[in-house]
């Protein structure tokens, strides 16, 4: 349906008739959302040369909502028993010795994989429900460059680069 000037009729957002887009930009940006939910708000606004307010309150006017990435550590199958038997070993050692825990040299040993880096700022997914969504990668396989540091009470130790 043409309005007399030519353009599209204005879309109407939860009710309201908004002058800021027409059928055909919204039509454009909800297909374009759907097939590829991971697309950015700013890269909505370029393509379709649109404000990010419009473009953010047609996408909730749809019940689109935002979602972040989270990111997982690949767990091997006996990693789970590993991590109960340390569990009671350390709970059978806090009742043995009063106060064990606290004299425990407690170490961060991160590791930066040689895939690249996963940009948790720019890394989403735009959708109506929450799904599960998780960046899997299995960073034992792969060459990494590995920094600790430790901490034992109120003092810090490091970093330092270790050797693989």
């Amino acid at each position: 349906m043409q309005e007399e000037s030519g353009q599209q009729p204005i879309v109407t957002i939860l009710g309201i008739p908004w002058s800021g887009l027409t059928v055909a930009q919204a039509d454009a940006i909800l297909h374009r959302v759907e097939e590829t939910p991971e697309v950015s708000k700013c890269a909505l606004v370029h393509e379709m040369t649109s404000t990010k307010s419009t473009v953010h309150r047609l996408l909730r006017s749809e019940r689109l909502y935002l979602f972040r990435y989270t990111t997982l550590q690949g767990l091997n199958s006996d990693d789970c028993q590993k991590r109960v038997a340390f569990c009671e070993w350390l709970l059978q050692q806090q009742n043995t010795y009063n106060g064990f825990i606290a004299h425990i040299l407690w170490t961060d040993k991160p590791c930066f994989t040689l895939e690249g880096v996963f940009n948790h700022h720019n890394s989403h997914m735009w959708s109506q429900s929450i799904r599960m969504q998780s960046d899997r990668r299995n960073i034992r396989n792969v060459g990494v460059l590995t920094c600790g540091s430790a901490y034992s009470g109120i003092t810090f130790f490091g970093p330092y680069l270790l050797p693989e």
